[in-house]
């Protein structure tokens, strides 16, 4: 019975293109893991590979693909070197519109090892217009090659590798004497178009040229005519590439080639020290005839040498100078003193290996160049072959017993090699040859790709390289888990059982992760043996579908329907080497990417702009009434799901084509035996298909919550807005409205979008609040069902129980028993105690007993199960240290006055101790009245308030030397990066290439593995994970779409202040967003690290109110368009991350998220304006219903005491509050200290302090109080420290959905409990002990420590 495998490679020949696709991409991993699974029945399935070359495009790449790997295989080799396919590889080459040309000159590298490939010197076929006029196969593909650098013949290819097949038909006699004839049709010497790109950018180019150069210099008879100036002029082109910017002297530079004088200063050297070295051996086979010497003696060739033997330091290099400097440096014996002895006939040496066509020898002994010092013979014989290079040789020789003992010898001889061989024989039999080309990426590409390491230029490649054929060649070896060249030491030409288990212990090793499956090495485990995705494939870098679900394979979501893999831990298909470090990230985002999947679909576009609609608008709507309701993104992500679903219903039908998705957007259609189908003709069918595009998925569903988040947050500017109309009395103008919102909120994805380099690409920046996200999706769209520590619910089961527990209980401290939620049950023992009460209640209190029942309460500051333990750490030690002890000890010893106050509340106070009166400080104008401000009253804090204004001065300091000292040299590189980087990777590129050394491939994989506890300052900011890399076969969008936004919404904001009455001049708005610009990057660390947000609402009130004292409305212009915008903007870059995680194409989430801004920003308008005429009394105490604006007028307030009073009476010389200034400093100081500590030592406790995370987030109390902080952290604590090290599977699979249903339930049982009972007034007159207790005493009512009698007074 055939395996599954086998039956997949069944479906190569299958009738429909979409199931070739899917099989095609699905073996590309096999192609070198398991090769023999492509040789049953007589190599069927690569006779139907060879078919499928010519097929669809994406199909034909793939195809390309598989065949490279494949013909390693001797017998596969011979089946692909015939005549036919080699026509068919010839015709798309030479193809100026073929995108897979440079796919096919790989192939053809690999498959000119053959013998039946000589033919390609004499094989006739018509001459194709646009590329050559020669009628011959071997011109056309030097016309390719030439006419194709760089992408100027074919858009989609450069043809480099046709360098490589040019390097091995050199080896052949004819293929030599091809290189040195002048060409009938073009009378050029093909050489001669060969030697122009030994200096060319890439280095597969150089290569291959440089070994073609050395093979034909191995033709004696043709040194002159390489030598001539008017024929080849050879040496310029071997000389240049070895001369670096080193200054030479008059007498070196007199006697050199002209070219080679007046060279620039900035002259480089070849960076690749191999070609260095193969153009070293050439000029030494240069030197074998005594004109020869003499020529490059005369051109001065010896100061290049020695420059290049100063300044190169690789042990080649070294060697090859000195041979060459030996032979050059040398005396010359006299012409007649010189002998001619017969040189015998050798045969040429054959291997098992391969055979070469050696030419016998046509020099004498005397000819060879001597050495002048005594070498030893190397005691084992080493074989190093590189790629299109040249070959290694030891220094160490000896007088080897032999008739040439005089000669030097060549350590790296085969052994089957006569070492009594003449010099010529044996050198010829180390004529540098072609790699066998490798095009699989790391454990498979239909898997995850290939990793790109960060700092090599796009033409690098790595590719492995086995023996040339005819004695049976080798796949390429493994080490590690990771392709690489059989040339690096250490590696084996044939990976083995041993290295492959070698490699799964080792990543076991990593982080405590379970070893790999033998599976892993392609990608289909357990978890994907039926994950088939639908759709096509375009050209890009090929992932592992996961199962879509309109998947015809699609598994059941069904907990009787198990993985049979390990209980308790990921299988290894969905754990790539290179996936996220964070563990966190690895338990909500797979790291694959399905590209089958629908994204730009009309179902997308109008569940967006309905969401965004109706959330922006009744949110805007609740906004201005007390008790507000806010309806939130995950509404939207939990609502969305079943209309998706419903749509498809409506509009899908039976026997509709199949549908073709390309990046997401609707390519074409199929019908179901494959062939495109045009649309039918009738209209209402044309309309439905249109509708019914695609079928509702995960990216789709994250497309659509997206654009909820965005929109679904009122705009800031509205509060503005209704402050300067309702309360300031101005004249507010549609246009300003629209100008001055529209403004704000895009300002934001301009910086969102600018600093993507650096807060949305590393795998650093893990962003918690999208992982929450991203598990429901998976928990919706996704069948896989494991076993975690004993618990076998699918997860989307476990979504909807808890869903529904959250949803039902939240009635009972919501609702029925409030009690619960305000749990302050030691103050009920004692109601009028006032020290009980500041200690242990809830309302006022400082919440010391961490005891809630209410999810609302425990996750006020976000959920605690999406904050890495360790910052949750920093954050109560904080609570501890500033709320808990050190407020308690000021309180009661009546510092700054704060006894006469409670010690928890967010209101300010005047002498009496009741809340500030504002309006008693104004004039009728709204001005700053200072002779009421003295008879009144100054402003006074509560203590928590004074704290937290200290510790948001020490944040905004400590962000920005935490960020300089943990992150500057990061940003210092990606900055540097993004400025020096040529270009993007290509968007349609299939495989992103292994680039560099084997020990920069290894260092590319080892990304430290981290727990969910551990800081962030243990991977580099600018690291790339695997969702970097699979997100880099979409096109980007571009930065200037960025800059052009930013350029265009400062110009609006500019032309809306000084042309409207704000107050605020164009030099202020630069300051505003300079604030933000200094400050959004740190704050956007700080977010995407630890979900904790640093405000800069403080700092900006402050700021205006010092530089612009007295101007209300300014100060709460200046607040919008820096707090707003860097508010926004780190909200837009947790949706690019989202977006990221999601692999949604970066063009279009732009559109979605610039779609949701705008529709959001028009419909809050409209709406407002609406409530401005149609609500009775908004803004003012008799308004209806509530709409008493009670969140724009604690805005209002703000704007008066930083506006008018200004900061320099609270701050200012004298001013009560003057030590908190201090704090700036102390912030500034404190990260450096614990850097100091911490830097030498990834252990070193100092580095999980993190002084930013434990100061701004206390910046939540008030209104938050200690119980929040309390119980979230012990919450926090037990999940993601206690049960992820305990329960590590259960955490995986459950954390995140448990956190998305919590919140999701709370938020729907919080709008039905408020639009059903509250709003209609059915619980008014509800009460019962459950309703009342927690109300029964100082909690509630915030009693001060020190109560002042009527009329008595307290302060300066």
């Amino acid at each position: 019975m055939p395996t599954e495998l086998e039956e997949l490679v069944e479906f190569l020949h299958h009738g429909n293109t979409q199931i070739r696709q899917i099989a095609c991409e699905n073996l590309v991993g096999f192609s070198t893991a398991q090769p023999d699974l492509f040789k049953r029945h007589q190599l069927l399935p690569v006779r139907d590979l060879k078919l499928l070359v010519r097929d669809y495009i994406p199909i034909a790449k793939n195809a390309l693909t598989i065949l490279i790997n494949l013909s390693s295989d001797e017998e596969i080799l011979k089946l692909l070197a015939e005549d036919e396919f080699i026509e068919d590889l010839l015709a798309k080459l030479t193809n100026v519109k073929e995108p897979n040309a440079d796919e096919v000159a790989m192939l053809l590298a690999n498959l000119v090892k053959s013998e039946n490939l000589k033919k390609l010197l004499s094989l006739k076929r018509k001459a194709p217009e646009s590329v050559s006029t020669s009628g011959n196969a071997i011109d056309q593909l030097m016309d390719c090659f030439v006419k194709g650098a760089e992408g100027s013949l074919n858009k989609h290819a450069n043809y480099d590798y046709l360098s490589y097949v040019f390097a091995d038909l050199s080896q052949t006699e004819e293929g030599r004497a091809y290189f040195i004839k002048r060409q009938e049709y073009d009378g050029v010497v093909p050489i001669t178009k060969l030697t122009v790109f030994t200096e060319h950018k890439s280095d597969i180019r150089r290569k291959g040229i440089a070994s073609t150069i050395k093979n034909v210099a191995f033709e004696v008879d043709s040194h002159p005519m390489l030598f001539a100036e008017d024929e080849v002029n050879l040496l310029p082109y071997l000389l240049l590439p070895l001369a670096g910017p080193e200054e030479l002297s008059e007498e070196d530079t007199a006697d050199m080639l002209p070219d080679l004088q007046l060279l620039p200063p900035d002259k480089q050297r070849d960076s690749d020290t191999t070609i260095i070295t193969t153009h070293l051996e050439t000029l030494l086979l240069l030197t074998t005839t005594r004109d020869g010497r003499e020529k490059m003696r005369a051109v001065g060739v010896y100061p290049l040498i020695r420059e290049t033997h100063m300044h190169v330091e690789d042990e080649n290099v070294t060697e090859a100078c000195d041979r060459l400097v030996q032979v050059l440096m040398r005396d010359e014996e006299p012409e007649e003193a010189q002998g001619e002895p017969e040189q015998p006939q050798v045969e040429a040496p054959k291997n098992e290996d391969e055979q070469y066509f050696i030419i016998p020898p046509t020099i004498t002994s005397s000819n060879i160049p001597l050495r002048t010092r005594k070498l030893s013979c190397p005691s084992v014989p080493r074989r190093k072959w590189l790629p299109a290079e040249s070959d290694r040789t030891d220094s160490n020789f000896d007088d080897c017993a032999s008739d040439n003992g005089n000669y030097p010898e060549i350590d790296n001889l085969p052994p089957d090699v006569n070492p009594d061989t003449g010099i010529v024989q044996r050198f010829r039999a180390f004529m540098s040859r072609a790699p066998l080309l490798r095009s699989t990426p790391v454990l498979g590409a239909s898997s995850y790709g290939s990793l790109r390491s960060p700092d090599e230029s796009e033409e690098d490649i790595s590719i492995s390289r086995g023996r040339n054929v005819r004695g049976g060649l080798q796949r390429a070896s493994f080490e590690n888990g990771i392709g690489s060249s059989s040339n690096v030491p250490g590696s084996t030409p044939r990976r083995s059982h041993s290295s492959a288990r070698q490699r799964n212990s080792f990543y076991a090793e990593r982080g405590n992760r379970r070893p790999s499956s033998a599976a892993s090495d392609v990608g289909l485990g357990p978890d994907s043996k039926y994950s088939f995705a639908t759709g096509l494939a375009i050209p890009g870098n090929p992932v592992r579908q996961e199962t879509p679900v309109s998947s015809p394979y699609m598994t059941s979501d069904d907990e009787n329907v198990l993985d049979i893999d390990d209980d308790d831990s990921k299988s290894s298909g969905e754990d790539p080497p290179d996936n996220s470090p964070y563990a966190q990230v690895r338990a909500s985002v797979p790291a694959t990417d399905d590209i089958s999947l629908s994204i730009n679909t009309p179902r997308m576009w109008i569940l967006s702009l309905l969401f965004s609609l109706s959330g922006s608008a009744a949110n805007l709507f609740f906004s201005l009434r007390y008790p507000s309701v806010a309806i939130t993104p995950i509404i939207a992500l939990v609502l969305v799901h079943p209309l998706g679903k419903f749509w498809d219903v409506i509009f899908k039908q039976t026997g509709d084509p199949l549908e073709i998705f390309e990046n997401g957007s609707l390519h074409h259609r199929e019908s179901p035996s494959g062939e495109i189908e045009a649309l039918p003709v009738p209209l209402a069918s044309r309309v439905r298909l249109w509708f019914a595009q695609g079928r509702w998925n995960e990216k789709e569903h994250a497309c659509v919550y997206i654009s909820s988040n965005v929109s679904f947050g009122f705009a800031f500017a509205t509060d503005v807005i209704v402050e300067q109309h309702k309360f300031y009395n101005q004249d507010v103008p549609i246009m300003y409205q629209l100008l001055l919102i529209i403004s704000t909120q895009v300002l934001g994805y301009a910086f969102a979008g600018l600093t993507r380099r650096f807060l949305v690409r590393p795998s650093a920046m893990i962003w918690p609040g999208t992982l929450m996200s991203t598990a429901m999706f998976s928990t919706m769209h996704k069948s896989v069902n494991k076993k975690a520590n004993g618990w076998s619910i699918s997860r989307y089961k476990f979504f909807v129980i808890v869903w529904a527990g959250a949803f039902l209980w939240y009635f009972v401290p919501g609702l029925l028993m409030p009690a619960l939620s305000y749990f302050n049950v030691i103050t009920w023992l004692a109601p009028k105690n006032v020290v009980v009460s500041n200690l242990f209640g809830v309302a006022s209190g400082l919440g010391m007993f961490p005891m809630t029942f209410d999810w609302a309460q425990i996750a006020y500051i976000g959920s605690p199960l999406l904050t890495p333990w360790w910052a949750a750490a920093n954050i109560v030690t904080g609570l501890v240290i500033v709320i808990w002890i050190v407020a308690p000890i000021l309180y009661y010893k009546n510092v700054l006055f704060s006894a006469y106050m409670p010690i928890v509340s967010t209101a300010v106070f005047d002498n009496t101790g009741r809340p500030y009166n504002v309006s008693r400080i104004l004039t009728t104008d709204f001005l700053f009245d200072e002779k009421a401000y003295q008879d009144y009253s100054s402003v006074y804090l509560p203590i928590t308030y004074v704290l937290s204004y200290g510790v948001q001065f020490a944040a905004l300091t400590s962000l920005v030397t935490h960020t300089i000292c943990w992150y500057g040299k990061d940003i210092w590189h990606q900055t540097r990066k993004s400025f020096e980087e040529r270009r993007e990777v290509p968007a349609m590129e299939t495989y992103q290439p292994l680039r560099g050394s084997n020990d920069t491939i290894r260092q590319s994989y080892d990304i430290p593995r981290t727990s969910s506890h551990e800081p962030s300052q243990e991977v580099p900011l600018g690291g790339d994970d695997v969702h970097c890399r699979l997100m880099r076969r979409y096109k980007d969008a571009p930065l200037m779409w960025y800059l052009l936004v930013l350029i265009s919404m400062l110009a609006i904001a500019i032309f809306t202040v000084e042309y409207y009455p704000t107050h605020l001049p164009w030099y202020g708005l630069l300051l505003a967003l300079g604030i933000t610009c200094v400050f959004f990057i740190p704050v956007g660390i700080i977010m995407a690290v630890t979900n904790q947000h640093s405000s800069l609402y403080l700092i900006c009130q402050l700021t205006c109110g010092i530089v612009f004292p007295g101007r209300p409305v300014a100060n709460m212009i200046f607040v919008t368009y820096s707090y707003i915008s860097s508010a926004q903007g780190i909200k837009f870059s947790s949706d690019l991350k989202l977006g990221h995680y999601m692999k949604i194409p970066p063009r279009i989430l732009f559109s979605v998220q610039m779609m949701a801004t705008l529709v959001s920003s028009l419909t809050q308008i409209g709406v407002l304006n609406w409530m401005f005429t149609f609500v009775p009394g908004l803004c003012t105490p008799e308004a209806i219903n509530g709409f008493n604006c009670p969140i724009a007028r604690v805005h209002f307030n703000g704007s008066i005491l930083w506006g008018v009073v200004g900061p320099q009476r609270f701050f200012g010389p004298g001013g009560l509050y003057r030590p908190l200034v201090w704090a700036f400093l102390v912030g500034a100081v404190a990260p450096l200290g614990a850097w100091l500590l911490g830097r030498h030592s990834k252990k070193s406790f100092w580095r999980k302090v993190n002084f930013p995370i434990l100061f701004g987030s206390l910046s939540w109390i008030p209104p938050a109080t200690g119980l929040n902080f309390s119980i979230w952290a012990l919450v926090c604590f037990v999940f993601n420290y206690v049960i992820r090290r305990r329960k590590t599977a259960w955490w995986e699979k459950y954390a995140m959905t448990l956190s998305a249903a919590l919140d999701s339930g709370l938020a729907f049982a919080v709008v039905v409990v408020f639009f059903a009972f509250i709003y209609p007034g059915w619980v008014d007159n509800f009460k019962w002990w459950g309703t009342e207790i927690y109300k029964q005493g100082c909690d509630w009512i915030a009693c001060p420590y020190k109560p002042l009698e009527p009329g008595q007074r307290f302060g300066q």
